[in-house]
């Protein structure tokens, strides 16, 4: 028995050994403003770190795919419309993108008004201060994401569905639109989009808590290198419609080509 123990514990150990390199984004996503770390978000969209996630986060990235499909399926049984799925906003130029998990109507009792449908998967321990204390207190990183999403699909409300992933009990709860919480979330995306000059440390202590796991821990606290890419790179900047374009060159460059700085790269003066 021991030795198939061990085996089993091998194949668990395999299978969580695997680590996923994120395919950098070539936008600021509206669903990562909530985030309290400018920061963090400003390195994010200029590439200067290599972003990873493990197999375990694999999975629950997966799982929150499924919901979507199935959270969607009960709208529709309740006679929810759904008028378009997985929608593209976009703002700052095209620099920065969201995609909504549904534009819905026909929502009972608030028929006549179109909103933004968000589904989302949590653990018990995070399920039950959510009931007790609704979305803006429990998970106002959620809250946030809501509040974007109306904001740029110029809507007044927020269907927002959360399913516990130990019972498969559903919390539902209607989020009205706040000018006072979504305009300075747009204007955050802005001040990270817009400078070349990454923002203050959220904290100087190497330890704190959101430091410690972040992608971005030796560029940020221990004065690492940034990554050599063109968006670290003092002759490049933002153009139009999502694009980047090289001084030096003087072109628009491709994905491809921001990935792999040329000879002539110098990074930033930060």
């Amino acid at each position: 028995m021991t030795e198939l123990n061990d085996i089993a514990y091998a194949i668990r150990l395999a299978i969580n050994s695997k680590e996923y390199v994120s395919e950098p984004r070539h936008y600021l996503g509206m669903s990562q403003l909530g985030h309290k770390c400018a920061r963090a978000l400003w390195m994010y969209f200029r590439w200067a770190g290599v972003t990873k996630h493990n197999a375990k986060s694999q999975r629950i990235f997966d799982r929150g795919n499924l919901e979507e499909k199935r959270v969607i399926g009960y709208w529709k049984d309740i006679g929810i419309s759904i008028i378009e799925s997985q929608r593209e906003l976009s703002g700052c130029g095209g620099h920065l993108k969201g995609h909504t998990d549904g534009l819905i109507t026909n929502v009972p009792g608030i028929e006549e008004e179109e909103m933004v449908g968000e589904i989302k998967t949590m653990q018990q321990k995070y399920f039950v201060p959510l009931v007790k204390k609704g979305l803006k207190v429990a998970k106002p990183e959620y809250y946030a994401q809501a509040q974007v999403y109306m904001h740029y699909e110029e809507k007044k409300f927020c269907l927002h569905s959360t399913t516990n992933k130990n019972d498969e009990d559903l919390y539902i709860e209607i989020i009205e639109y706040d000018r006072k919480i979504a305009e300075p979330l747009a204007i955050k995306a802005m001040d990270v989009i817009f400078t070349d000059i990454p923002p203050k440390k959220i904290s100087s202590d190497p330890t704190y808590y959101l430091c410690k796991w972040c992608d971005f821990y030796g560029p940020c606290q221990l004065n690492d290198p940034f990554l050599k890419t063109c968006r670290t790179c003092k002759n490049v900047g933002i153009a139009t419609g999502g694009q980047w374009e090289c001084y030096k060159h003087d072109q628009v460059l491709s994905l491809d080509e921001q990935k792999v700085a040329c000879p002539k790269y110098e990074v930033l003066n930060v």
